[in-house]
């Protein structure tokens, strides 16, 4: 039996729930303001016949709910503490070692854009898109790659940049291209920081906009030479 309980403590217990707040965190784009939470207690307070009828109905069970959810939260964080996994937070994960990075030294790394190139770009990828309200990051990226920008950078690098420039960000976002519908990480730009009108940098050579590529159409056989004695006079 003290097998099976070593490492099983209370600071195990902590370690693991912050291991498992900091996952769930990132997931949880909704931030309630004071708007909500008044109108929320507002609904209750006009429907509380109906609320206290469905709290009166589920109280046999709600013990036993809170045990079970308390009951399987405790052993996950003991688990998880006890174990390790994870404790490494993202403040101690160098560049090399996190796996957005690539493992590629910060010095290869290409410096960002000017601000104003930076905004004309999203605003260009944004309107790729048939609502033209957002920019999804990996488009961004790749196209700023096409254009000479970003270069040695990956999707952490781009994301940390436009944190730091205070452009809105969200995590899933939903656009469509050509009626194709993807949701991915996005920067809005609805509050997108004011900048000077920029002009894009020219597309690299070799790189394109979302066309083929066409190749040089062969040119049309010359016509057959009329033979000298086949001309006459009629």
């Amino acid at each position: 039996m003290r097998r099976y309980l070593e490492g099983c403590t209370w600071a195990a217990f902590w370690r693991g729930s912050r291991v498992m707040v900091a996952k769930l965190l990132p997931h949880i784009s909704y931030r309630p303001t004071w708007r909500h939470v008044g109108g929320a207690v507002g609904v209750t307070y006009l429907m509380w016949p109906t609320v206290g009828k469905v709290l009166r109905e589920v109280r046999p069970v709600l013990p036993t709910m809170l045990t079970v959810t308390a009951v399987v939260w405790l052993v996950t964080a003991m688990a998880i503490g006890a174990s390790g996994a994870g404790m490494k937070s993202a403040t101690d994960v160098t560049e090399a070692e996190q796996p957005d990075g690539g493992g590629q030294p910060e010095d290869e790394r290409q410096d960002p854009p000017g601000d104003a190139t930076l905004y004309a770009l999203i605003r260009h990828v944004a309107g790729t898109s048939d609502q033209g309200t957002a920019a999804h990051l990996p488009d961004l990226l790749d196209e700023g790659q096409k254009r000479g920008l970003f270069g040695g950078w990956e999707q952490a690098d781009l994301k940390a940049h436009l944190t730091t420039l205070g452009a809105p960000l969200v995590a899933g976002k939903k656009l469509t291209f050509r009626g194709r519908q993807r949701n991915r990480q996005a920067v809005l730009l609805d509050g997108l920081p004011e900048a000077d009108p920029a002009p894009l940098p020219a597309l690299a050579r070799g790189a394109h906009e979302g066309t083929a590529v066409r190749s040089p159409e062969p040119a049309p056989p010359a016509a057959p030479a009329v033979p000298p004695e086949a001309t006459g006079s009629r």
